[in-house]
């Protein structure tokens, strides 16, 4: 955190959401009830247009200030602007990424400021109710806006920067990809328009870089119909605004140099992180399936390498060639090697090699919930208790472990959560047994898709999509809820028919792309498991098939 975070400054505080934010100037105080809300100088510049309120602002130097801006759909946003002088780096925007509004402020501002009246009522406008499933489903993709992209126009000449340098600045404060899905950051051009991307997370910069020439710095969404100018800003020369948006939408910016010869130059870049594409429902199978054996009894969890499914019921995991139909009886299985320690097996998860298996006592003798750690043949190799269990909120409830392809982490929750808790692990020898070592990394809130804490029950499974993306399965409300794992938003979920009634549960999840037709009977990218409780009667086994518009996307 920077040492020279100011007192924050509140300003124009708006009774429409649809307004302009224009004309605040000056220091003066607003009077709001009993309550007195000081502001400071407003940053906006007369030619400055923003279709939304302006319900807090920090300022962390003379020139580089955070804004916090609430818009017509009542999400809050970010504006950040600064000049080449800012030590940038200072602000660590990937780590803001995973706090709320009113969290975000308070990192920013210090402990010891008190959050605007404005930005607290600006929250709770937006606060979503608890578990509310969100649309996932996208609008059809809207026509380019007027300018053609993406596209950039080579600048004019001028000796008096080092215009290598300045652009190299540029890239490294902001065109790195460690958590986004994709960049693209031109330099040294007269204009810049990124295109239109559908994105949960929607980062652009617009840098004049010209020491004597603005630049004007625009973004838009699409409602459904038409393209909606959020922001029109004028960049003044040598400094950089960056607009950030954290909910589901269409999105494009355009960055261009007010005088369009001579010294005209920008830098520009727009990073970003996909929707989820729109899903479409494919079928059941297997449906109605019982296994001899007892092996669709209580059915848990499933998960796949590039050949093989794998499935869990409470006390044993099998393996199905992907050319195999799920229909036949499992033949190549193992028991659970934890039986009397650990006696129910969560929904399972491949990676790095290996399967990772969640562990509950169910009246054994274990303690805490652990992971357990198998090969794809089947063999163990050992378990560890999971760590910390009081700080990460999980104790003996370990419904699910999933393994993130982009990190490397485990992750896991407890059956009702408020939080997802992320682990490293490795495997070792010690005194010629194999040991599972496991690490309590952090614990990531779980919010609704405006960024305020929230909490899901009955999680029974979950699994990761190779772009990061944290797929949740919730029986109790027979949703997949579609979490953005870098700020812990529910961005987009979908739906799944279960009838309670008739004691039908949901249970595990897994990606795997089977379109091509290697799998019988099965296709799409999403594959989810429902178990119907019989009794005296074996259970059945359901495998419900999902295919998403863009498969890469998920």
């Amino acid at each position: 955190m920077p040492s020279h975070v100011s007192k924050f400054a509140l300003a124009c505080v708006f009774t429409s959401l649809s307004g302009l934010a224009l004309g605040c100037g000056g220091v003066e105080d607003l009077e709001e009830g009993s309550e007195v809300l000081q502001t400071s100088q407003a940053p906006l510049s007369v030619k400055d247009q923003i279709d939304g309120a302006l319900v807090a602002e920090v300022r962390l130097s003379s020139t580089h200030s955070v804004e916090f801006w609430q818009f017509s759909d009542g999400a809050i946003h970010l504006r950040e602007t600064g000049s080449v002088q800012d030590l940038e780096k200072q602000l660590d925007s990937e780590a803001l990424q995973g706090l709320s509004p009113i969290d975000r402020f308070k990192q920013l501002a210090g402990p010891n400021e008190p959050v605007p009246t404005s930005l607290l009522q600006a929250a709770s406008i937006q606060q979503a109710a608890p578990g509310q499933p969100v649309s996932m489903v996208p609008w059809a993709p809207p026509p380019p806006p007027p300018e053609q992209a993406p596209e950039a126009r080579p600048a004019g000449s001028s000796p008096l920067i080092d215009w290598g340098a300045d652009a190299r600045w540029f890239e490294q404060n902001f065109c790195t990809w460690s958590t986004v899905d994709s960049v693209w950051c031109p330099t040294n051009v007269s204009w810049a328009d990124a295109g239109s991307v559908y994105a949960m997370y929607y980062e652009s910069t617009c840098f004049a870089a010209s020491e004597n020439q603005s630049a004007t710095y625009t973004t838009k969404t699409w409602n459904g119909s038409a393209w909606v100018t959020h922001a029109v800003n004028t960049v003044s020369p040598r400094t950089w605004q960056r607009w950030t948006f954290e909910t589901v939408n269409w999105y494009t910016a355009r960055c261009e140099s007010i005088n369009t010869g001579g010294d005209s130059r920008v830098d520009f870049s727009h990073r970003f992180r996909w929707g989820t594409p729109s899903i479409s429902t494919l079928g059941d199978h297997p449906f109605n399936r019982t296994y001899s054996g007892g092996f669709s009894q209580d059915t848990q969890g499933v998960t796949h390498d590039s050949n093989y499914w794998f499935l869990t019921n409470t006390n044993n995991i099998w393996r199905v060639p992907v050319g195999t139909n799920l229909n036949d009886n499992p033949s190549y299985i193992s028991g659970n090697p934890w039986y009397g320690i650990y006696n129910h097996l969560g929904d399972i998860s491949y990676g790095a090699g290996y399967i990772f298996l969640p562990l509950e006592k169910n009246g054994g003798s274990g303690s805490w919930c652990s992971f357990g750690v198998m090969n794809t043949a089947l063999q163990y190799y050992n378990y560890a208790i999971v760590p910390d269990a009081g700080i990460s909120d999980q104790g003996d409830s370990c419904p699910w472990v999933a393994y993130n392809p982009r990190d490397g982490f485990l992750y896991a929750s407890a059956f009702n959560a408020s939080y997802i808790n992320k682990y490293s692990w490795s495997l070792s020898v010690v005194n010629n047994a194999w040991q599972v070592n496991l690490g309590f990394v952090e614990r990531i809130q779980i919010k609704d898709k405006y960024g305020n804490p929230t909490s899901l029950s009955s999680l029974q499974g979950a699994e990761f999509s190779n772009t990061g993306k944290l797929y949740l399965v919730s029986d109790s409300a027979a949703v997949v809820y579609i979490m953005d794992i870098f700020n812990g938003r529910v961005q987009a979920s979908f739906g799944v028919q279960v009838d309670h009634g008739s004691y039908e549960e949901l249970e595990g999840i897994t990606l795997w792309d089977v379109d091509s037709g290697v799998a019988p009977g099965v296709g799409g990218q999403i594959h989810v498991q429902m178990c119907d409780n019989d009794w005296p009667d074996s259970d059945d086994f359901y495998f419900k098939h999902y295919r998403a518009s863009e498969a890469s996307k998920l």
